[in-house]
């Protein structure tokens, strides 16, 4: 309610705003003011269009909305983090590894990417977005249990 009265205070505001700025124009124009029903006329047509734009953007903007857009955000950053993330067992993961090996383990993660991504339109059209979910869900499971249980770079590198 209180968010209802402060939006119908702004739009009968905004409202008087542009009918008075509509009147001086007026009367620069012609040295003549607007009647007042002109006058009412404007007020309330700029009332009633400012207050269907502030309702219409309350509507669109929804706590799941505002989820999503913050999941997606966020996201990016563990994009980041798992591109990243292998440096820092470098020297402990298979020591005597050359630096060509593990930049390739590395790397092999974004080099992937694109590939899963153009096959995924393909996979959700013939599995539905639910069933296109675990198959990816258990290929990233299957995949860091192979990278887990790995005996060698060669295996890591194929796993990411």
């Amino acid at each position: 309610k209180k968010e209802r009265a402060m939006s119908q205070a702004f739009a009968s505001f905004a409202g008087d705003l542009d009918a008075m700025e509509a009147d001086q124009l007026e009367f620069k124009k012609s040295r003549t003011h607007l009647s007042d029903s002109e006058l009412e006329k404007r007020r309330s047509h700029a009332s009633v269009l400012l207050l269907d734009e502030l309702e219409f953007d309350a509507v669109m903007v929804t706590s799941p909305l505002i989820i999503a857009v913050a999941m997606a955000s966020m996201l990016q950053f563990l994009l980041g983090y798992n591109i990243g993330v292998m440096n820092a067992p470098a020297s402990v993961v298979f020591p005597g590894h050359s630096s060509g090996s593990w930049a390739l383990a590395v790397a092999a993660f974004a080099i992937g990417g694109p590939f899963g991504a153009m096959a995924a339109g393909k996979l959700a059209d013939s599995q539905g977005r639910k069933g296109a979910f675990l198959i990816d869900m258990w290929i990233f499971l299957v995949g860091g249990l192979l990278q887990t249980l790995a005996i060698d770079m060669y295996m890591i590198i194929a796993a990411r």
